[in-house]
């Protein structure tokens, strides 16, 4: 593992760490949840290596060892959240030019990975615990006007918020039955909480990104 430090365009510097497999592999970036920072995929991220996948966890602004303090954030800058994504986006693509990408966000990164794809081409996205609305990242109308990234979204029944937004966001997206689908556990876990009590989850996020690599 690699600890590395991003520069956004807004210049604000987004902590990370890489975990790397091969200049020719694909990539994915992770993403957790508010209050929570780039050592919730410590466990996984090796998990992905295995898998074939350069792995870059990040700690979005306002958490961590990143620049901010959430506590002081305006919506505004929730929503900047897509600048951290894209910094780390461009540090993949600086290793290889040609590498596929994919996101993993958690809670209100899931929300602005959802808002990423119609920016850049992402290869595919996947959604745990998003939110119609989270501190006014909203992204219902990116997923309406996304036509070509595969998404897959997940949430716990329990977690009500959650499981009902990602039935809206399904429903409204014009993907095909083979590009979009939703997976709704048991209990109320939230964000990555899901892999400690799905572990089966890991195993079909890589199933998913083969399919689409």
């Amino acid at each position: 593992m690699e600890k590395i430090n991003l520069t956004t365009e807004d210049q604000k510097n987004i902590a990370a760490n890489f975990f790397p497999a091969d200049t020719n592999a694909m990539g994915i970036v992770l993403i957790h949840q508010m209050r929570k920072s780039k050592e919730s995929y410590d466990s996984l991220a090796p998990k992905f290596v295995e898998a074939g996948f350069n792995a870059l966890a990040i700690d979005m602004r306002g958490h961590g060892e990143s620049w901010g303090d959430r506590n002081q954030f305006s919506d505004a800058e929730y929503s900047n959240i897509i600048f951290d994504i894209k910094a780390a986006v461009e540090f993949l693509k600086n290793k290889n030019p040609n590498m596929k990408i994919n996101l993993i966000g958690a809670s209100i990164s899931a929300n602005n990975a959802l808002k990423y794809a119609p920016i850049e081409n992402v290869v595919s996205i996947i959604a745990l615990s998003p939110g119609l609305d989270y501190h006014g990242v909203v992204p219902e109308e990116a997923v309406k006007n996304n036509s070509t990234t595969p998404i897959l979204l997940v949430a716990t029944d329990g977690d009500t918020y959650s499981r009902d937004s990602v039935t809206k966001l399904f429903s409204d997206s014009p993907l095909s039955a083979g590009q979009k689908e939703i997976v709704i556990y048991d209990g109320n876990a939230h964000g990555t909480d899901i892999f400690d009590t799905n572990k089966e989850l890991l195993d079909k996020i890589i199933e998913w990104l083969k399919k689409f690599n």
